[in-house]
């Protein structure tokens, strides 16, 4: 009679003990699910930011390059006239009150001061 309730303690013990490792594993393996599923969204997430801002910029790139026809890209594209800064003065140039400025003032100077000798 002691023996059989001793074993059914122990068998009691065991199951429990193996219920509640059963529980651990369970919790844990459904973290890591939670996990991957989580992860996998913020990707996702991530991946609909970046392609979103990508887009944004192309707009953005192509209303720079095209003006503000680049919002309607059916419509027959104007003429894109090429734009080049000088960035030096012209050697000699002449201004709006005729005088003459650069390399072509110096020069006429120069032969002034020569022939006031």
């Amino acid at each position: 009679m002691l023996i059989d309730q001793k074993r059914k303690h122990a068998l009691t013990e065991v199951a429990a003990q193996l219920h509640h490792d059963l529980q651990a594993e369970l919790w844990r393996h459904e973290n890591k699910i939670s996990g991957i599923e989580n992860r996998q969204v913020v990707q996702a997430e991530r991946q609909a930011i970046t392609t979103g801002l990508r887009e944004k910029r192309q707009q953005l790139l192509a209303r720079a390059r095209y003006g503000s026809r680049a919002l309607e890209p059916n419509q027959t594209p104007q003429e894109v006239i090429p734009v080049t800064s000088q960035t030096s003065a012209p050697a000699s140039s002449v201004s709006a009150t005729g005088t003459v400025r650069g390399w072509g003032a110096m020069l006429g100077n120069l032969w002034q001061k020569l022939g006031d000798r």
